[in-house]
Order: structure tokens, then sequence, then C-alpha cells
């Protein structure tokens, strides 16, 4: 999971660091809401060994890989209250907002990662990713992230200052993530009816309870999700043996994540 989220961050290195020193904040009412802010003076010992900054709510977490800054500086880390924000119409948060700030922005090493751990406020089945306020753009744009469980994403940036939330989508264009796979004999192979994904995508299946995977190619719709509102996919015989006993008939543990897109 790391190698895929670095490969797609490193896509968005050049437009971040533009983004980095132009951000700006969404309209809001500042005195609304109090901030709660952590100052942490990060000193040579600890930026060679690593260290992860937690907010108060120990909701937000922040690793500093070894070496990420050059020189000992202060990190300020931000927890703002979501109801000071507006997200785009169709998104639900999950998370408040949070900051993360290198006051010396000259002593950030953006060849190296800093990793960021969110939690949710509930657990949530439908996909949710981390997004962070692009200033240039005056929007929520999506992080590269990926979900840790049903409460958890996690996401990795190159940047001295990042504003982030957890959002998700309450629309009909909401696609499933974690849930129950059943199953069904049909065509024998490594395929699946999906209710999120058109026919042809590839789809990582992966049986939560023991940790195994499996990829899989839509070739069906289903189940239907008014009918079976916890199941996220069913699964052909044999690729649902690979992944769990067929005895059981229902996975009640999955997660599902998008390999490839159909075109």
């Amino acid at each position: 999971m790391k190698k895929s989220i670095m490969t797609s961050q490193k896509l968005f290195i050049s437009m971040i660091l533009i983004v980095a020193l132009f951000w700006a904040t969404t309209p809001v009412d500042a005195g609304a809401f109090d901030p709660i802010i952590n100052n942490l003076f990060i000193d040579q010992a600890t930026i060679s060994k690593g260290y992860t900054i937690t907010s108060m709510d120990q909701v937000f977490r922040v690793g500093l890989t070894p070496d990420v800054l050059n020189s000992p500086t202060e990190v300020v880390t931000k927890q703002l209250s979501r109801e000071m924000f507006d997200f785009p119409e169709g998104f639900e948060s999950l998370s408040d907002v949070y900051e993360f700030d290198v006051k010396n922005k000259e002593y950030f090493n953006d060849e190296k990662p800093v990793w960021v751990t969110m939690r949710t406020f509930r657990p949530e089945t439908q996909k949710k990713r981390i997004y962070f306020w692009n200033g240039v753009d005056a929007v929520w744009q999506e992080l590269p992230s990926a979900s840790a469980g049903d409460a958890i994403v996690k996401a990795a940036f190159h940047l001295p200052y990042a504003r982030l939330v957890v959002l998700t989508r309450t629309d009909s264009t909401g696609k499933m993530e974690f849930g129950q796979a059943s199953w069904y004999a049909y065509k024998d192979c490594d395929c699946a009816a999906s209710p999120d994904y058109p026919k042809g995508s590839l789809l990582k299946v992966t049986n939560l309870d023991n940790d195994k995977s499996i990829i899989v190619r839509v070739n069906d719709f289903g189940p239907e999700r008014n009918i079976f509102p916890e199941r996220v996919i069913d699964l052909d015989k044999v690729a649902f043996s690979q992944i769990g006993s067929t005895r059981m008939g229902i996975l009640p543990n999955v997660r599902v994540e998008l390999e490839k897109l159909a075109e």
C-alpha cells in the first residue's frame, strides 16, 4: 500500500509545492471557533530518529521520517472545527480539519515523505479519502490516500504545510469500500459482480479476517444495494475460495480497492 501511495504522491509533488507557496483559508467566521494548537520544538536528536506528532484528541497523527527536517525548528499542529468550513456539494466531513506547519520552511526536506494518519468520527463503509485545501484554486482536492480500516485513512505528502480533512461522498456516486462478500457459481474465474464499478474493472478484494487478497475482474452487476445494503461485492466461487471457505457463505469483513478502472 505504501508503494502505491508513494507512486501516486510523486505525481502531485510539483503541484503541491506550488500550492504550498500560496495556501489560503476558506471563508469562515474565524472568531466562532477556537483552534486547538500544539507547538513542538523538534531538536536535532529527534530529527535524526524521526518522530510522530499526535493531536490533542488523538485523531490526527503526523509521522516525521528521519531527516525530513534539515535543522531544528518549531512544528505546529492545529485542530479546527469542521463547522468552520464549506465542503464540496455531495461530500460530508468525517473529521475535523487539521493543520501541519513547519515554521522554518527552508528546513524542510521535500525529498522525504511526511506520513499522516487520520481517524474518522465514526466507522464508514463508504469510500473515504484525505483532502487538502488547495489555496490556489480555492478547492478541497483529494490527496492520494488509502483506508487502513473503516475508521482510519492514511496518506503521505511532501509539504512543510498542509490543511487536511477526511471526506466521503453522500450522493449516489459514493462507492462502498468495506462490507460483506458473497459468492456465486457461474464462470469459475477470478471475477466478480460489483454494484460500484463497471464491467472490465480490476478490483483487489481483501479478507480482513485472514489478510488474504485476490485481484478480480468485474463481469456483472450486483449485489443489489437496496436489498443487500451490507454487501460490497459478489465473488465467483473460484475467487471466493481463494480468500475464504465457501462453507461460510458470506465473508463478513472484506475491503474492495480499485486496481484499474475499465475504460
